[in-house]
C-alpha cells in the first residue's frame, strides 16, 4: 500500500462532506466528527502493520489534520463555527496550522528523496482540493507553490495528462454528432423571418384599406349632410321673401287705399249718399 492510496479515504470523506454542504444535506457535528476521526485511526493502524509507512504517515498526519480543519470550517455549514472552535489539530498543540502546513511543505521539498516525493503527493492532493491556508487571495504565488511539487511527484501521477479518469465511463458512449449544422438553422430563422415579414405586410394593407374605407364613409356623410342643410336653407329664404316688405317700403302707407279702392269696396255707402 503506498501512502497516497491510506490517505485516499480521507480525501474521499471530506469531498463527501463538502458535496453535503452545498446540497444542504443533513450532518451533525457528533457524527461527521466521529467519523473523521475514526478515518485517523484506520491510517494509523494501517500504518503501523508496515514500518515505512508508518514512518511516512506520520510525518504527513499534521498536514492532513490541518487540510481537514480548514476545509470543514469554510464549508456552509451549521456546525462549521463549531469545528472552527475544535479543531483537530488543538488536540496536538498545533494553533497555527494554516502556516504550519507550508513550513511542513517546505521542508519536504529541501528533501530530494524519493519517500519525500511520495509525501509531497499528499501534499499535492490537499492543495488540489481547495487548501489555500495562509495564501488565501494570492492565488498566483499558489500555483507556482503547486507547480514546484509537481515536478517532484511526475512519478506518483498519471504521465498522460490527457488520461482518462474513469475509462469505463467512455463506454457505451453514443459519439455521434447530434448538433445541427449551423447552415440549417440559418435558413429557418431566414424563412421564419420571411413569413413574418409577409405577415406584417399583410396587416398593414388590410388595416390601412379599412382605415381608408371608414374615412370615406366619413366624408360622405358629412358632405351629405351639408348639402342638405344648403338646401334647406335656401327654402327658408324663399318663403320668407314673399311675405315681409322690402326695407325701403314704409309700413304706414301699405296700410292706406285710394279713394277708388274704397268706393269699390263699400258700394253700399256710396248709394245712399246720392
Amino acid at each position: 500500500m503506498t501512502l497516497l492510496e491510506l490517505c485516499n479515504p480521507l480525501f474521499l470523506q471530506v469531498c463527501f462532506l463538502s458535496r453535503s454542504a452545498r446540497s444542504g444535506g443533513t450532518m451533525t457535528y457528533s457524527r461527521v466528527r466521529a467519523d473523521i476521526e475514526d478515518l485517523f485511526a484506520d491510517m494509523r493502524s494501517k500504518a503501523a502493520k508496515e514500518r515505512l509507512l508508518e514512518a511516512q504517515y506520520q510525518a504527513v498526519e499534521l498536514p492532513l489534520i490541518f487540510f481537514v480543519d480548514a476545509t470543514i470550517s469554510e464549508l456552509d455549514w451549521a456546525q462549521a463555527r463549531e469545528w472552527q472552535d475544535n479543531r483537530l489539530a488543538y488536540d496536538h498543540g498545533q494553533l497555527a496550522g494554516d502556516e504550519r502546513f507550508f513550513d511542513l511543505l517546505e521542508e519536504t521539498l529541501e528533501d530530494r528523496s524519493r519517500d519525500a516525493a511520495e509525501r509531497l503527493a499528499v501534499f499535492y492532493t490537499c492543495l488540489g482540493l481547495g487548501f489555500t491556508g495562509i495564501y488565501d487571495g494570492r492565488l498566483d504565488e499558489l500555483q507556482r507553490k503547486m507547480m514546484q511539487v509537481a515536478d517532484r511527484i511526475r512519478e506518483f501521477t498519471d504521465a498522460d495528462m490527457l488520461a482518462k479518469i474513469c475509462p469505463d465511463a467512455y463506454q457505451d458512449v453514443d459519439t455521434r454528432d447530434l448538433i445541427q449544422p449551423p447552415g440549417m438553422s440559418y435558413l429557418g430563422m431566414g424563412i421564419a423571418l420571411v413569413g413574418l415579414l409577409v405577415v406584417v405586410f399583410v396587416s398593414v394593407f388590410v388595416l390601412f384599406r379599412q382605415a381608408s374605407h371608414d374615412l370615406t364613409q366619413s366624408l360622405d356623410e358629412v358632405m351629405s349632410h351639408r348639402v342638405h342643410e344648403e338646401v334647406q336653407g335656401a327654402g327658408e329664404g324663399e318663403t320668407s321673401g314673399v311675405n315681409e316688405p322690402s326695407p325701403g317700403e314704409d309700413r304706414s302707407e301699405r296700410g292706406k287705399s285710394t279713394p277708388g279702392e274704397r268706393s269699390e269696396s263699400n258700394p253700399k255707402t256710396v248709394g245712399s249718399h246720392d
